[in-house]
Parts: C-alpha cells; structure tokens; sequence
C-alpha cells in the first residue's frame, strides 16, 4: 500500500479554522463585556500527506499540536492500535515520522517496555494517558471501521509547543478537534477475490472514533479568574464550573454543571442552542472569529502548508 500512497489525491481540508470562544462576565468601563478570561483557539493545518491531520489548540499561554497519521493495514485485528507519542518545545520542531510497515518503530511510545526513560519522559506520557484516561477519548473497539484483514491504524502525535499548566485541557482540543476532521476513503471488499479497492473521492468523516456519549473537558470559575484543569477542591470552591462538551456537526459547546449535574436532557447540543440557557444562568457565552494565529515555526513547512487566509472560518 505504501507504494500507492504518494499517487493518492490530498484529502479535502479545504478550510482553516479558527474559533475563540471567551467566557464573559460584567462590564468594563469602556462597556465591552469582557473580563479576565483565558482564550481557547483551534487552529487545522492542511498536511502535504493525504493521510495526516495537524490541528494546533491554544489555552491561554499554553499550546499543544496534534498530529494524527492514519495508516490502513491488510493485517489481523491489532489489540493496541493507539500509539502515543509526546514532545517539547525543544524537540517539537522535529518531522513527523510515518510507520510504513507493520513493526514498532523507534518513535512510538511504549508505556510499558522503556526502563532507561528520563523522569521528564515519564512525566509527559503520564499526561497523554491522563489524557486518554481521565476523558475516556477512545474507544479502540472501534478503531477497527474496515471489514476483512483491514485495520485503521492511528498514530497520535501530541507535541507540547509551550506549556503554562493547561497541557491536558489544550491536548483534549487538539486531539478531538484531529479526530472530528479525520477523513477516511470509501472501501470495497471483493469477497471472492478477497482484495480491497479504496476511493480516495468518495471520503467521509471518522467522526465514529469518539464515544458517543459526551466527551468533557472541564473549567472552574471564581471571580473574574477562569481555571483550566482545577483541581477537585477548586471545584468546589468555584462559583460555577463549566464543562465543554464535544457535539455533533463540528460542535463544542460550553455548558454550566449545576449541583454537580449536566441539564436535564442535554446530549451535546451545538454552541448555538446554548446560548440563551447559558445567558439565563448568568453565564454569558460569546462566539468570535478571529484573524488566524502567526506562523507556528515548529511545524516543518515541508509537512504542513497553512490554508488559504481566505477560506471561511467556521465554528468547531
């Protein structure tokens, strides 16, 4: 399959998006309605390789790129097809690398056969499990979407360009926002034959990867002070904590939790309904496009090309 992908057509990511979305309260004396609040930016970039998606998520200083490599394999079912891979700043800047044959390669992460691994190592693996972990992302029973010997291979990448303390909110952005754009070609099994045809025109979305049930990230607010990430304390102490909620359709709403409960009934409803339950609760949510973030300079530009300035920006 490897010999054929340099021919394969660039997936259709025809559009960048950029959504800020900034948690208001009260009025300043210039009467903008904004507060202190910590800004939430998701960035995609269209990858030279039709089999890889970069979505770059910004909270506050913290920034985190994700980089999904889809591999299709004519192999038996493997159980541990999410192999994690987690970087800094200071090695960031280096390429991707692809897995063009079925043994482990040296880049891929193995939780539990590396002894020699720095300490810092440790630390951030334990934060992409605590990534995978805590909100529950994958469901690897389903990463197995082809029929026959096909598997969906995943490779996640999740470098860490500049931490300020929100790296597991940041990366939950990044990783859901790369999975909601994944795109996969229609496939034909030939049982007779036993071979597979792929049609790169025919694409549809991997949407299936996630639960379907809500996935969550969650914030704390006290005062005019936004938390990512808080602690169960924090929680407990806020004046209210708001969850964000990835929904269908691109979606990812921000919603009030009240007495430790979601709204009776909710089940990911897309930004645009929240609005006005939201504003009821005396929490005021705003949607605003904004200009695209500068260059990201650890992003090889022989891997990722940014889009077009002109491509219309819509809501995640």
């Amino acid at each position: 399959m490897s010999a054929d992908r340099d021919a394969l057509p660039s997936r259709m990511c025809t559009r960048k998006d950029i959504v800020r979305k900034e948690l208001v309260s009260g009025k300043r004396s210039d009467n903008r309605a904004l507060s202190e609040f910590a800004a939430t930016s998701i960035s995609q970039l269209k990858c030279s390789n039709p089999e890889d998606v970069i979505v770059i998520a910004r909270i506050g200083d913290t920034r985190v790129s994700c980089l999904l490599s889809l591999e299709i394999r004519e192999a038996e079912p493997d159980p541990d097809l999410i192999h994690l891979k987690v970087t800094t700043a200071d090695d960031a800047h280096q390429k991707a690398h692809h897995h063009d044959d079925d043994g482990d390669s040296d880049d891929e992460v193995e939780m539990d056969n590396h002894e020699d691994r720095s300490s810092a190592n440790l630390e951030r693996e334990a934060t992409l499990e605590t990534l995978i972990e805590e909100f529950d992302l994958i469901d690897e029973s389903r990463l197995i979407l082809l029929p026959g010997r096909l598997v969906l291979h995943l490779h996640v990448t999740i470098n860490v360009l500049q931490n300020n303390g929100s790296v597991i909110d940041a990366g939950f952005l990044a990783l859901v926002a790369a999975l909601e754009r994944l795109q996969l070609p229609t496939v034909q099994h030939d049982v007779t034959e036993d071979t597979f045809q792929f049609d790169w025109n025919q694409l549809h979305s991997a949407g299936g990867l996630l639960r379907q049930r809500c996935v969550c990230s969650t914030f704390a607010v006290t005062g005019h002070l936004l938390v990512c990430g808080p602690s169960a304390e924090e929680e407990d102490t806020a004046d209210a904590v708001i969850v964000a909620v990835s929904g269908k359709e691109q979606s990812l709403a921000f919603i009030q939790v009240i007495d430790g409960q979601l709204p009776p009934g909710f089940t990911g409803l897309p930004y645009d309904r929240l609005v006005e339950s939201a504003a009821a609760r005396r929490l005021k949510l705003e949607r605003i496009l904004t200009d695209p973030a500068s260059d990201d300079s650890f992003i090889p530009e022989n891997k990722a090309v940014r889009l077009s300035s002109t491509d219309t920006a819509v809501k995640l």
